[in-house]
């Protein structure tokens, strides 16, 4: 069964769910990112709420011990630490007037305008990074500036966005592989269905149906309706096949005992004819007319031939007692028995390439084949020489062939192929029934073989070819 890796349903699917997949965990990962930098934003903002409050609770203890705000918050900002906070005293003129001792990763603000806070947390560009600041309104116009660094908050989050990613990648590797594998297992009732169409497709083409049988289907869905749809299909299709060939035995049967029954009154018709024809007097119009009844007894003695041989139903199985014979053995006696065709008077039927080409197959019907070759040459090209070639080809697929050419009216390319139709004919002026290729090309399917037609587009005429399997067997003898 032929495969669609980039494609197939399955990959298509594989891919879907990925896609979706893959947005989901985005949407997630996303969602999931944000909730956590908010969360720890708020943290720290909460943090300096309560440092905050600390602070002024101090300030105000510390009142009592201090004759003025000034040296409160002065000793207030170098005294109290929260280690990774730092802690600055503003004058009412913005002036700083105390900072806490310095402490690795905290943030200084002697070179940061602190005009602006105020006592709302506000984020701060300083020399260590962003820092997030709140300010503590005093007594007198003083204020407490409290800030402490987001550096933690950023590495937190760059660790997070990698374990995000990280883990998206991989999720959605091991969630397209599942997907991969859990659709394959999905997909295997519609791959039976399809496998199965292939053997039916290749049994109808030997027109035959095989039986077939498909696991139950596993659950009401559309991959069992597909399952349950086919089985049916498959029915009828033998059911119709059954019929048509009941129908098909039937015709032949017929053609072939009406066929029958019309040999004896055509031969007793033919004997009448011809003995009338031979008490007649030559010169009398009874004569002419007898002539005529004569070719035309011939011509529906040459039809009833025609459909019994066709009626025969011939198949390959019958030739398997075949004998081995030589294309150019039967070429020589058709040769020799057109000769004596009246079509033939005053005409050449000369030969081209001449092998030795041994086949397996009917002489009778090989020859009868080659005949019709001829016939249809000298009766619908009668103003042409015949030419008639015998080929072998050898290689991977050796074959073996006759070609019948001649030089009259090319044929219409809307009826190349009717031509092998049974009962067409291209003209109705010239004699025949329009069976001769029919039955040629069924002779030559008979064998393994094809027949075709070959015009010549830069010259005038056509070929014939009648191709058949090439028999391994040397020729022992002559080709005549």
């Amino acid at each position: 069964m032929p495969r669609y890796p980039l494609r197939g349903l399955r990959v298509r699917l594989t891919v879907a769910v990925g896609a979706s997949f893959g947005l989901l965990l985005a949407v997630s990962a996303l969602l999931l990112y944000a909730a956590l930098e908010r969360h720890w934003r708020e943290e720290v903002d909460l943090n300096l709420k309560h440092s905050s409050e600390g602070a002024y609770a101090l300030f105000l203890a510390d009142t009592e011990d201090n004759v003025t705000p000034r040296a409160t918050l002065i000793h207030v900002a170098t005294e109290l630490v929260y280690g990774d906070r730092s802690i600055v005293g503003l004058d009412p003129d913005g002036q700083i007037i105390a900072h806490s001792r310095s402490i690795e990763d905290t943030p200084e603000f002697f070179a940061t305008d602190l005009g602006a806070v105020d006592t709302v947390p506000v984020t701060l560009m300083t020399d260590e990074g962003p820092s997030r600041v709140v300010a503590v309104r005093l007594p007198e116009g003083f204020r407490l500036i409290l800030g402490v660094s987001l550096g933690p908050v950023e590495e937190r989050l760059r660790d997070l966005r990698l374990t995000l990613t990280a883990g998206f990648v991989l999720s959605l590797l091991a969630g397209t592989v599942v997907a991969f594998l859990v659709s394959g297992r999905a997909l295997t009732p519609v791959t039976d269905v399809a496998r199965t169409a292939d053997r039916v497709s290749d049994a109808l083409a030997r027109g035959v149906v095989p039986d077939v049988v498909l696991p139950t289907p596993a659950a009401p869905d559309e991959v069992g309706r597909l399952q349950v749809a086919f089985a049916a299909l498959v029915r009828r299709l033998d059911l119709a096949l059954g019929r048509e060939r009941e129908v098909a035995a039937n015709q032949r049967r017929f053609f072939a005992d009406a066929a029958h029954e019309l040999r004896t009154p055509i031969t007793i018709l033919r004997n009448e004819i011809e003995t009338a024809r031979q008490t007649a007097d030559p010169h009398a119009p009874e004569r002419i007319m007898l002539d005529r009844l004569q070719t035309e007894a011939e011509h529906l003695t040459n039809l009833v031939s025609d459909l019994l041989l066709l009626a025969r139903g011939e198949t390959a199985g019958d030739l398997r007692t075949a004998s081995v014979l030589y294309l150019d053995d039967i070429v020589s006696r058709v040769i020799l028995r057109a000769g004596r065709h009246p079509a033939a008077a005053g005409r050449q039927l000369t030969t081209g390439r001449f092998d030795t080409s041994a086949v397996r197959g009917d002489p009778s019907l090989l020859e009868r084949a080659v005949m019709a070759l001829v016939e249809n040459a000298l009766i619908h090209a009668p103003a042409s020489d015949i030419e008639i070639t015998v080929g072998a080809e050898d290689g991977r697929n050796p074959r073996r062939w006759v070609a019948v050419a001649d030089h009259g009216p090319a044929i219409p390319p809307e009826a190349k192929e009717k031509i092998f139709e049974r009962f067409f004919r291209v003209r109705h002026d010239v004699p025949g029934s329009g069976l001769g290729l029919a039955i040629v090309r069924w002779i030559a399917e008979l064998h393994g073989g094809s027949l075709r037609l070959v015009q010549y587009p830069d010259q005038a005429g056509k070929a014939f070819i009648l191709e058949l399997p090439a028999h391994s067997q040397t020729h022992s003898g002559t080709s005549a």
